[in-house]
């Protein structure tokens, strides 16, 4: 699994810290604290929905770099979530697999609507200008 957290990702979230690209073998995680956070989930594998998907705050993870060397961390926040969101595809688990019906999910054009409206009116204009660039591509 390849991993990378861009900064602009950090920009919309609190306490998010950019990470480069890095890999991860064989990755697995443990839940280290069972409480459950709620934040707006996509994935590319799912062009039709997004919602906001229930996340273990605080994880541990292992998993083996390409040298063969073993770590074993404990994360949390939005890396946890994005390990979380990772790992489960390649358990064969898409984040509306985690979805409840009482989740707030619906259609990408929704969830965008109700994402900028969460957001304070800094980071709205930083997310505005951050979706007209994605939809030029």
């Amino acid at each position: 699994m390849v991993l990378y957290i861009p900064k602009e990702a950090a920009l919309l979230r609190e306490h998010v810290i950019p990470y480069p690209m890095h890999v991860m073998l064989n990755p697995s995680y443990e839940v280290v604290d069972p409480t459950l956070q709620y934040d707006f989930e996509a994935c590319y594998s799912v062009s039709s929905k997004a919602g906001k998907v229930p996340r273990f705050s605080q994880i541990r993870i292992s998993y083996y770099d390409e040298s063969g060397k073993h770590y074993q961390t404990t994360e949390h926040g939005f890396y946890a979530r994005t390990l979380q969101h990772e790992i489960d595809h390649l358990n064969g688990v898409l984040f509306t697999d985690r979805l409840t019906p009482d989740c707030v999910q619906g259609t990408i054009p929704e969830m965008m609507t109700l994402r900028r409206a969460e957001l304070s009116e800094e980071k709205r204009a930083l997310f505005d200008s951050m979706m007209k660039i994605k939809l030029q591509k």
